[in-house]
């Protein structure tokens, strides 16, 4: 028996995980996020934020004033304002502290948020994500069983540049990719569009990532107002709640399609091999498969191992060890060739048995 892969603690009532990444800071990914969670909220939907941005958090300002987080039988129970439950560093701080942490305390921090916050029973957890493709990011990928990504950018290259590497990472790590929110998208100036940033980078990047353009959101004065005040576009009625309404409207149909069709996400229920060039896998929904290792290897997602030509495959190659990462992956060690790649679980499920 290799071992069964399950839920975090705090995330077992969670039915949607969706991470909300930008890949850099200024896309307006944390205002994004927020106002995503409130129109999921007005829909009758059960919505939870967590503010995984530790070193530069924005949700707590966002939310306003909240009842605060607090702690019951050695759990928090998460911050409540405007209906949805809000967690986030800011709510652990004084007012204008800055967070002064090393990473591995950053992630125990994130570690905290995801196993012993009592998020309760959710129908979706919007996880606002760090900038970048580094440590934090990773920690979430590999722990909070994300049900899907959204990326948010703005139209112009500068932006996009950034954002395909966070697309990149969520497809090695086996991430599905949900779309994307292309944000300052245009200027309304009497009901004429006005692409201050230029245009057409959302749906460049939707198409280069065989994704979804899900929303449009303009550069409106209200969004920003709204946010420095501690409103919520929700109490008026400006053109971009509408877009936000529309975006959530589109999340919440794909999400729920992806869970009546099964959303990608495999866990793995037992790993089986002694000796020679095969082994077996046995997934949660009973699937069974035979691999060989070499077939696993030809598809080494390692940058040593990008041009075939550099990787002399033995079609009886065996292997010394397996490991799992995080509950998205495996670790093969090879008795030859090249053993630094990880092989995503959804990688391993499209390889033919």
């Amino acid at each position: 028996m290799y071992g069964q892969t399950k839920f975090r603690a705090g995330l077992k009532e969670v039915r949607n995980v969706v991470g909300v990444l930008g890949g850099k800071g200024g896309v307006g990914k944390s205002t994004v996020a927020f106002n995503l969670a409130l129109a999921l909220n007005r829909t009758g939907r059960r919505v939870g934020i967590l503010d995984a941005d530790v070193f530069g958090p924005s949700i707590g300002h966002l939310i306003g004033e909240v009842e605060p987080p607090k702690i019951e039988e050695a759990e928090i129970v998460p911050a409540k304002a405007r209906g949805i439950s809000a967690i986030s560093i800011a709510f652990f701080q004084k007012e204008r502290e800055a967070s002064i942490v090393r990473a591995p305390i950053a992630n125990q921090m994130i570690d905290q948020f995801l196993g012993k916050v009592r998020w309760g029973s959710l129908d979706d957890l919007i996880i606002d994500f760090p900038p970048g493709t580094g440590d934090i990011p990773i920690t979430l990928m590999q722990k909070a069983k994300l049900s899907g990504a959204l990326f948010v950018t703005t139209p112009q290259e500068l932006a996009l540049l950034d954002v395909r590497k966070s697309i990149q990472m969520c497809e090695l790590m086996g991430v599905p990719l949900l779309g994307i929110v292309e944000n300052m998208s245009y200027f309304l100036c009497n009901g004429e569009r006005l692409p201050l940033f230029g245009e057409g980078g959302g749906k460049r990047l939707a198409d280069e990532s065989q994704t979804l353009l899900l929303g449009q959101i303009p550069l409106d004065t209200k969004i920003g107002l709204t946010g420095d005040e501690q409103g919520s576009l929700f109490d008026e009625q400006p053109a971009s709640r509408a877009c936000f309404e529309e975006l959530a409207n589109r999340l919440k149909s794909l999400l729920d399609h992806k869970k009546n069709e099964g959303s990608g996400l495999f866990e793995l229920s037992e790993l089986k091999y002694t000796e020679g060039s095969h082994f077996e896998i046995v997934w949660s929904d009973g699937l069974k498969q035979v691999l060989r290792l070499s077939d696993v290897q030809k598809r080494c997602p390692s940058t040593r191992c990008l041009h075939p030509e550099s990787l002399k495959i033995d079609p009886e190659v065996q292997a010394i060890k397996f490991k799992q990462v995080g509950n998205y992956a495996l670790r093969i060690k090879f008795m030859n060739g090249c053993s630094q790649g990880i092989y995503t679980f959804n990688l391993l499920r499209s390889i033919a048995t």
